[in-house]
């Protein structure tokens, strides 16, 4: 990618051997810094968080797990993480980040037992395989079965 890199060139000193367990409250008071060493955010007045800016928000998010990483990863101050976390949040529900939901297959015929056969088939329809023949997948607790055991067992521990 050939944006911004949060991270370029930065190194968080702390004081002694390790790492403190949290990261410092902020790094800017009014329009002044306050550490001599700064989040990567906060020492760049031009870089900021938003919604929009995908590229400087998926730096921030663990490509495999999908997960935001912590400050302790990011060097970000706590207030900069905050922010994150909405720009984020703002971001995958707008759709511009990627998010990762479970699939659940129902059989809705346990949930609705007073509705009407008929009605209850329509419900239970799932997505249409092929256009050509309008033909459609039933899911339903037997379907479930039907599925490989190491599939089963990823579903079930979602």
């Amino acid at each position: 990618s050939s944006g911004i890199n949060a991270e370029y060139g930065y190194r968080r000193n702390f004081k002694g051997h390790f790492a403190p367990p949290k990261t410092r409250p902020d790094c800017v008071a009014g329009k002044k810094l306050i550490s001599s060493n700064p989040c990567p955010i906060c020492r760049d007045e031009y870089l900021v968080l938003d919604y929009r800016h995908t590229e400087l928000l998926n730096q921030f998010i663990n490509p495999v797990s999908s997960q935001i990483l912590e400050t302790s990863r990011t060097g970000l101050c706590r207030h900069q993480h905050k922010k994150l976390l909405l720009e984020i949040a703002k971001a995958q529900d707008i759709g511009t980040i990627e998010m990762w939901l479970p699939f659940h297959l129902y059989d809705y015929s346990e949930y609705y037992y007073d509705l009407p056969q008929e009605q209850l088939q329509r419900l239970s329809m799932g997505p249409k395989l092929d256009d050509a023949n309008q033909s459609y997948m039933h899911v339903s607790s037997n379907t479930f079965a039907e599925l490989p055991v190491n599939l089963q067992d990823l579903l079930r521990n979602i």
